[in-house]
């Protein structure tokens, strides 16, 4: 056969959709990887699921954009259904995690104030206390008047 043009030919497509394709494709695997290696649910892995949660919006909005083009469009380039449903559980699991991590920072904040509140109340109940001056007993010397401290002076 010839190579002249046949209606049931593929269309050949041009290097920006091949681009935009392979992009489309880097970016949903990479969501996809990381949805599959998704952190544990206990503390130890704290630290872990807050990386994760900062690189993962970063995927999503990656694929959104590519997604969002005209060629992208003109290609009608979609997420798989099979793929759609674990990166939505990904997803949920991420907006859980940051909701954790939200109420985490809020009760160590509150944790805080109410230490320093009560740091304050107990400054201010001591500056409030009169200070009690030293017991002192008015003696009367037959030459002088004197004051006498009597804490300093030890009986005999």
């Amino acid at each position: 056969m010839s190579n002249a043009f046949s209606l049931f030919a593929d269309p050949i497509d041009t290097p920006e959709e091949i681009a935009t394709r392979q992009e489309f494709e880097g970016a949903l695997q990479a969501l996809q990887a990381q949805a599959l290696i998704t952190p544990d649910d206990d503390a130890d892995h704290q630290q872990d699921q807050a990386t994760w949660c900062v690189e993962w919006p970063q995927r999503v909005a990656h694929l959104t954009n590519v997604m969002n083009t005209d060629i992208a469009r003109r290609l009608r380039l979609q997420i798989p259904p099979a793929g759609v449903a674990m990166l939505h559980d990904a997803d949920q699991t991420c907006q859980r995690w940051l909701r954790e991590q939200a109420e985490a920072r809020e009760h160590v904040q509150r944790e805080q104030e109410d230490e320093l509140d009560e740091e304050n109340q107990s400054e201010a109940m001591q500056m409030s206390k009169p200070e009690s001056p030293p017991p002192v007993v008015h003696l009367r010397n037959p030459r002088r008047m004197a004051v006498v401290d009597i804490t300093r002076h030890k009986r005999k």
